[in-house]
C-alpha cells in the first residue's frame, strides 16, 4: 500500500481547494475535503469539479439531518467535529462495488471497485459467537460486558439471531478496546479522544473496536455511552449501514447519552431485511408488526391532499386468478432489490425471474412483497444508496429492502421527474440514475432526490437505438442494460453508448421461458 506523506496531502488539499474556488465556489477548508474524501461523499479527490464538491457537502448535510445548502456553513463544519463512526457514510452508494464480505478493506484506501447495488451483507448463520480480546479500563468489566450484553439482547430481540460468548478460539465476533495504531494496522488507526469512537466490520468478519481513548461510560452522560456506541457497531457486525433517518441508531454521529435508547424502526426494517422476524411462538412478532403500519406521507405541507386526490378510493383487488400473462404483457417496471434478486411488475402482481426464467411460487401480489405499494406503478428502481423507489403519478414510494421507510410516499413537486414516467434504472455505464419520458431522460440524485441541474436531455442524440416511451429498464447482473418495449427487449453497449448488434429479441422467449 502506498503511503502518501502529510506534506503531498497537505498540497492536494490547498491544490483542490483552489480548484473549487476557480470552478466558481469559495475555497474549500482542508479539514472538509479530508472528512468528505474519508467517509465517502466525494470520489474524485484530483480534480473535483464545483458541482461535485457542492454535492459532496449536500450528501453530508443529508446524512446530518441539516439544510441542503451544498455550502460549509457553521452548522456543517459543527457536525463534521462531532464523534461518530468510523465507517464510511457512503457504502452504499457513493462506494458501490466495494466488497463487504472482504471487509477489512473498507478501511484500506483505493479499495474501490465497478459500482453496481448492494447494500451490507449478511451472517450465513444466526448463531453467532463474540469474545473479547481486552477491555477498557474506564469501568470495571462487569460492567462493561453488560453493556455489550445489552447491546447483543436488543438485535436479538428483533431477529432471529443468539449470541454466545467464548473465552479462547474462534469467535465470529471480535471485541477490542484500543489506542492508536491498533490490530487493523496503521490504515485504521484511532485519532485520540473525540473523533472516531469505535468502528466494525462487516460479515462474515464483524469484529468492534473501540477507541480507549474515549472515556467510556454506562448510565450516565459524563462520558461516551458505551451502551450506544456498542448498538451502533453491532450493527455493522450484522450488516447494516448508516443511516439518514433521524434518531436512527444506525446514524454515524454520535447523538450523546439518551436514558432511553432503543433500535428505531428503520434499524429494525433494516436488520429484519437481513435476518427477518425473531422465530418461536411468542408475541414479538405482532408486537413489531404494529410498528410498521401503513405509512402515510407527511403532513408538513399541502402535497398530501392534493395526491390523495389522484388516488380516489381504491378499487378491490380482483382475484388471485386474474394474473396477467406474464407472456404477452407489457411490464410496468424490471428492477434488481438490494439483496440481488430481480423482480418484474405488472399491475397488482409482481414475478421474480431467475436464469431460468421464473421463480417458483410467482407471481404473487406486489402489496405483499412490497408492502404500502399500490398496484399499477409507473416504474421503479433500487438506487446507490441500497434504497428501492418505486412511482406513480406525482408520488414516489422508497422502500428499505422490501419495508416501506417512514415519511414516504412523498410528492414528485420540485423533483424535477415528470409524472408517470416510463422508465427509471441505474446505469452501468456510469451508476448513475436515468429515468425516460417520451422522447426526454432525465439524470437523478438518489442524495438529493432530485433532477441534477442541466440533467434533461434527448433520448435519440444520446442513446442510439434505444426506443422512446419504453416501458421498462433495468441493470442485469451481468452488468448490462436492457430497455424493454411491448415484446421486444433491446441490450445496450456501454462502450459504443449504442444498441448492441443482433437486437432487439424477444422478451417472452428469452427472458420469461415462453415458448
Amino acid at each position: 500500500m502506498t503511503t502518501t506523506s502529510t506534506y503531498q496531502k497537505c498540497a492536494l488539499f490547498v491544490c483542490l481547494g483552489y480548484l473549487y474556488g476557480l470552478c466558481g465556489g469559495s475555497p474549500m477548508d482542508p479539514k472538509a475535503m479530508s472528512y468528505l474524501s474519508k467517509y465517502g461523499y466525494l470520489k474524485n479527490t484530483r480534480s473535483p469539479s464545483s458541482l461535485e464538491m457542492k454535492e459532496s457537502v449536500m450528501n453530508f448535510q443529508r446524512m446530518a439531518n441539516l439544510e441542503m445548502t451544498g455550502e460549509l456553513d457553521s452548522a456543517t463544519m459543527r457536525h463534521m467535529q462531532m464523534p461518530r463512526c468510523g465507517v464510511e457514510d457512503m457504502i452504499g452508494s457513493a462506494v458501490m462495488g466495494t466488497n463487504l464480505n472482504n471487509s477489512k478493506s473498507r478501511f484500506m484506501p483505493h479499495s474501490r471497485q465497478r459500482r453496481y447495488t448492494l447494500a451490507g451483507s449478511k451472517w450465513s448463520k444466526n448463531d453467532l459467537t463474540y469474545r473479547y480480546v481486552s477491555y477498557t479500563s474506564d469501568m470495571s468489566r462487569s460492567e462493561q460486558r453488560a453493556a455489550i450484553s445489552r447491546a447483543l439482547d436488543r438485535w436479538s430481540h428483533v431477529t432471529p439471531l443468539t449470541f454466545t460468548e467464548v473465552t479462547s478460539g474462534h469467535a465470529d465476533l471480535l471485541i477490542e478496546f484500543a489506542e492508536g495504531v491498533h490490530s487493523d494496522g496503521p490504515y485504521a488507526a484511532f485519532d485520540g479522544r473525540g473523533g472516531v469512537l469505535a468502528h466494525a466490520y462487516f460479515p462474515e468478519d464483524g469484529d468492534l473496536h473501540f477507541d480507549d481513548a474515549e472515556h467510556f461510560t454506562v448510565f450516565t452522560s459524563r462520558g461516551t455511552d458505551l451502551d450506544f456506541v456498542a448498538l451502533h457497531e453491532l450493527g455493522h457486525s450484522l450488516g447494516l449501514v448508516h443511516s439518514d433517518v433521524r434518531g436512527a441508531v444506525m446514524q454515524p454521529i454520535y447523538p450523546g447519552y439518551n436514558p432511553d435508547l432503543q433500535l428505531h424502526n428503520d434499524d429494525i426494517s433494516g436488520i429484519q431485511n437481513l435476518y427477518g422476524r425473531p422465530t418461536g411462538n411468542n408475541d414479538e412478532s405482532s408486537e413489531e408488526q404494529a410498528e410498521f403500519p401503513t405509512r402515510k406521507p407527511d403532513n408538513g405541507n399541502d402535497e398530501s391532499s392534493e395526491e390523495q386526490a389522484e388516488f380516489p378510493t381504491r378499487k378491490p383487488d380482483k382475484p388471485d386468478g386474474e394474473i396477467p400473462d406474464s407472456c404477452t404483457t407489457n411490464f410496468d417496471a424490471v428492477f434488481t432489490d438490494s439483496s440481488g434478486e430481480t423482480f418484474a411488475v405488472k399491475g397488482k402482481h409482481i414475478w421474480k425471474l431467475t436464469d431460468d426464467g421464473i421463480a417458483d411460487g410467482y407471481p404473487v401480489k406486489l402489496n405483499k412483497e412490497f408492502s404500502g405499494l399500490p398496484g399499477n406503478i409507473n416504474t421503479g428502481f433500487t438506487a446507490p444508496n441500497g434504497r428501492t423507489y418505486f412511482f406513480k403519478g406525482t408520488r414516489y414510494w422508497r422502500f428499505y429492502g422490501h419495508h416501506l421507510e417512514p415519511g414516504y410516499p412523498r410528492s414528485l413537486r420540485g423533483t424535477g421527474v415528470p409524472r408517470n414516467p416510463d422508465a427509471a434504472f441505474v446505469w452501468s455505464g456510469d451508476g448513475k440514475i436515468y429515468f425516460f419520458k417520451g422522447s426526454r431522460y432525465y439524470i437523478w440524485s438518489d442524495y438529493t432526490e432530485a433532477v441534477i441541474p442541466g440533467g434533461v436531455r434527448d433520448i435519440r442524440r444520446h442513446w442510439r437505438g434505444v426506443p422512446t416511451k419504453v416501458d421498462a429498464a433495468f441493470t442485469w447482473m451481468d452488468g448490462k442494460t436492457y430497455f424493454f418495449k411491448g415484446d421486444k427487449y433491446y441490450q445496450y453497449d456501454d462502450m459504443k453508448m449504442k444498441v448492441a448488434p443482433g437486437y432487439p429479441k424477444s422478451k417472452s422467449t428469452d427472458w420469461l421461458g415462453c415458448m
